[in-house]
């Protein structure tokens, strides 16, 4: 089993008694729990099951609370692995979705980086990515790709960071895996919510990926 903590706030003058509204708190959380299965799914198929859990503590000034990621290696498997290395840890997971605070090339990274442009190219070799955008090139991982166009993983990132930063008196999400550090938050705020917005199924279409690998 392995676990990673983490820990997500949300503030605006709507927040500064440190209430939030069930149904705006209840679908970014379960959005949050989809989010990692389905970065789960990407990294590790059916070889290990997550889960997110509540660990109880919320923070004053603003409305935040400690998340944790369980995972668990399925019993059936674990003679069959030739070895840990083969599964992706709960770490591993939190790092390609950029949740925590050092993670730069994450999905939630990529998102704002790409700010709502059209991907022109995807260049991948082996486990890496390059995303050609305008003139800019953004270097990632082959899973933050797949996860980009996994339609399930958008709609999460959309009802988690968008949604709540459209609804008034919201100003910021942020997250970190060191809440003791202020240096480590990634904060977005509401005039980035657009960037985190589940595309039009249509018009996502990451088309011409070019891809090199070592035989």
């Amino acid at each position: 089993m392995s676990s990673k903590a983490f820990y997500i706030a949300y503030d605006g003058p709507a927040l500064e008694n440190n209430q939030m509204a069930v149904k705006d708190l209840a679908p970014a959380l379960l959005a949050l729990s989809d989010l990692f299965d389905e970065a789960n799914k990407v990294l590790n198929g059916s070889k290990a099951d997550i889960r997110l859990d509540v660990k109880g503590t919320f923070k004053s000034g603003c409305f935040g609370i400690d998340l944790i990621v369980v995972q668990d290696l399925l019993a059936s498997l674990i003679n069959f692995l030739p070895s840990r290395e083969a599964i992706s840890t709960a770490a591993d997971i939190c790092e390609v979705l950029a949740f925590c605070g050092g993670s730069t090339m994450g999905l939630i990274s990529v998102l704002r980086r790409l700010k709502g442009r059209k991907i022109k190219r995807i260049d991948a070799i082996d486990k890496k990515a390059v995303i050609y955008v305008d003139e800019e090139q953004i270097e990632t991982e082959i899973a933050v790709i797949e996860l980009l166009r996994n339609s399930r993983a958008r709609e999460a990132v959309d009802a988690s960071i968008a949604q709540p930063l459209e609804k008034e008196g919201i100003e910021t999400v942020a997250f970190t895996d060191t809440p003791a550090d202020p240096n480590s938050f990634c904060t977005i705020r509401a005039e980035e919510a657009a960037y985190f917005k589940a595309p039009i199924i249509e018009d996502e279409e990451l088309e011409h990926i070019e891809y090199e690998t070592n035989v």
